[in-house]
């Protein structure tokens, strides 16, 4: 799997599907929790960090229990292998969809 993302080459060169393909693939091999909770995330709730990026939930998870409060998605960066990156590859996601998405709210 990791091969293949690494050979479809740098961000910049994917049409979008294909951006928004690798964005989820690397962003649901990087949290144990999976695609189920990456449908959730927001960017208007995205906190960039130096060592990579965190979303506050806004909603519930599958994890979650009453009582305990909601903890924070942080997806670290990979500086070793930008072409393997979540959080570059994310921002190149959300760079793109900024001329066609409008609001900065809406979810990834």
């Amino acid at each position: 799997m990791l091969d293949h993302i690494t050979s479809m080459g740098a961000n910049n060169g994917l049409s979008l599907k294909e951006l928004t393909l690798k964005t989820v693939m690397l962003l649901s091999l990087t949290r144990p929790s999976g695609s189920a909770d990456l449908a959730q995330l927001e960017v208007g709730a995205m906190h960039p960090h130096p060592k990579g990026v965190s979303f506050t939930p806004t909603h519930l998870t599958k994890q979650s229990r009453q009582g305990r409060p909601l903890q924070d998605f942080f997806f670290t960066s990979f500086k070793q292998n930008l072409l393997l990156c979540p959080v570059t590859t994310l921002q190149a996601y959300l760079e793109r969809m900024k001329n066609t998405a409008g609001d900065r709210s809406q979810r990834c």
